[in-house]
């Protein structure tokens, strides 16, 4: 993904870049009927290095079992975050969580449950296999509708990227926390014909104060998305355009807006090559809530090309 953009910050400041937003590559393999392996490498703008994003080993064959094991490095779910936008939305940045986990799943006539536990970074100061999630979801899809909607649960959401970064780097905690804090998050999706409509709810129990505060007390973080997308041609190519609007409460400490208008525009250039525009304006949390009470613009060009 290459990446121009162009954004006036909440102090007034413009900036522009041009950069190699992600390089992602992916290797699957089938090595029985009953065992298939992945591994990911990412590339990120902010990153140095390619990393490995995922390494999992599942167990498993849906023609001969509903259930199946898998464990390794995995974007836990917890979440879906879905989007039609360009950027990534705000209930990602507050709840992805990527943990080497052990999962133990179920999937049958669109219904899909599972439970997982892992070995979290932030905690009480013990050292244990003791952070669990659980997941419950139903999907469906023929030739005119496809629809998607479910539940899960992690016992620790501190644990998530958004939230492990602001408690070790800013409130400097080093990776202990009074008490496990919860997190819940409940997805949909429903596309019918040219139309995608999907939204997303995802929030935090409360935080102790010196963990994560708001207004003199602890934070209960919480954000949301809606958006609408609709699919037609131009000048014989798939194109698409998308509307959403986001928000948040209580996590102007982790540096997210309290507020998220995005359009965004997509075309099929080729085969497996596609532009996309999208242009976002968010706005900070009020003066009193600690935040700047300003708007900021950003435009953003992406060349994806995926083989």
């Amino acid at each position: 993904e290459l990446e121009a953009m162009r954004s006036d910050g909440f102090s007034g400041d413009s900036v522009s870049d041009l950069a190699v937003a992600a390089v992602e590559l992916a290797v699957d393999a089938q090595v029985t009927n009953w065992v298939s392996a992945n591994v990911t490498l990412l590339y990120e703008e902010d990153d140095t290095e390619l990393d490995v994003d995922a390494a999992t080993i599942t167990i498993g064959n849906a023609d001969s079992s509903p259930l199946f094991v898998s464990g390794g490095l995995m974007a836990v779910p917890f979440g879906r975050f879905e989007t039609l936008m360009v950027s990534d939305p705000l209930t990602l940045e507050l709840g992805e969580s990527i943990e080497t986990a052990a999962l133990i799943g179920f999937e049958r006539d669109g219904l899909y449950a599972g439970g997982y536990l892992f070995n979290g970074d932030q905690d009480s100061g013990d050292d244990q296999i003791d952070d669990t999630g659980l997941y419950l979801g139903y999907a469906f899809e023929n030739d005119d509708l496809a629809s998607d909607f479910g539940v899960s649960w992690i016992s620790n959401i501190a644990d998530s990227d958004g939230f492990s970064g602001y408690l070790d780097d800013e409130a400097g905690l080093g990776g202990v926390i009074g008490d496990d804090v919860s997190g819940f998050a409940a997805h949909g999706l429903l596309a019918a014909g040219p139309v995608t409509l999907l939204g997303e709810y995802l929030a935090a129990d409360r935080f102790a104060a010196g963990e994560i505060g708001f207004n003199g007390a602890g934070a209960e973080p919480s954000a949301w998305n809606l958006e609408i997308g609709y699919a037609f041609q131009l000048a014989a190519r798939e194109a698409a355009v998308a509307l959403g609007y986001q928000q948040t409460d209580e996590a102007v400490a982790l540096g997210l807006p309290e507020q998220r208008i995005a359009l965004a525009f997509s075309l099929g250039l080729y085969e497996n090559t596609s532009l996309a525009l999208e242009w976002a304006r968010d706005e900070d949390y009020g003066v009193s809530d600690g935040g700047t009470g300003e708007e900021s613009n950003t435009l953003t060009a992406q060349l994806a090309v995926e083989f």
